[in-house]
């Protein structure tokens, strides 16, 4: 065998392996896309960051309140079909709001958030409520709220509603779900069958 033959035999080796351990980093940090909203991936690490902040919440309102306060106790499934629908929505918006604002939505952003920056009061109140870091707080929780907030307000100075500028998007939104537990159907996520 030649040293040529023997180093091409080498390259390929590092490159299986080096093919391989990126492929095993994607999927076990989650970074691989569990549905796509108008060309915007959202990731599986995304989706379970967000589900277990809602699992912490639900158990916290239902450990103080009980079932009695939403009328019903929600299974896993229900509250990833909550999830989804959440993650969709609050994709249009942040869409939505870059069309309406434009360059100027940083500043918005800022502007609106500057205040929550250093109260301790809610980064205790969302380990403690949402047992979510500070970070994915602000990215998860805080801007889209204060995105949907600074659409809402954009809309309201035209006549026009935020629930029915939601259900417009919702079903002109293209939506892709890579997951075969769930569907996108009637501009909702809906439970494979």
């Amino acid at each position: 065998m030649n040293t040529t033959s023997r180093y091409k035999i080498y390259i390929i080796f590092i490159l299986l392996v080096g093919a391989g351990s990126a492929f095993s980093f994607v999927v076990l940090g989650g970074y691989y896309p569990i549905m796509v909203v108008k060309n915007d991936v959202i990731s599986a690490r995304r989706f379970e960051r967000d589900y277990a902040a809602a699992s912490f919440y639900y158990e916290n309102v239902t450990k103080i309140y009980g079932d009695k306060i939403l009328g019903q106790s929600l299974d896993s499934s229900s509250l990833q079909l909550a999830v989804l629908n959440k993650l969709i929505e609050d994709s249009l918006v942040a869409k939505g709001v870059k069309n309406e604002v434009g360059s100027d939505l940083d500043y918005l952003l800022g502007n609106k958030l500057e205040k929550y920056s250093n109260d301790e009061n809610l980064k205790k109140a969302a380990r403690e409520i949402y047992g979510m870091n500070w970070n994915d707080f602000l990215d998860d929780i805080l801007i889209p709220q204060a995105s949907r907030d600074i659409l809402e307000g954009r809309l309201f100075a035209r006549g026009e509603k935020i629930e029915d500028w939601i259900a417009g998007a919702k079903k002109s939104a293209r939506v892709i779900i890579l997951s075969p537990r769930f569907n996108w159907k009637d501009e909702g996520v809906r439970a494979s069958k």
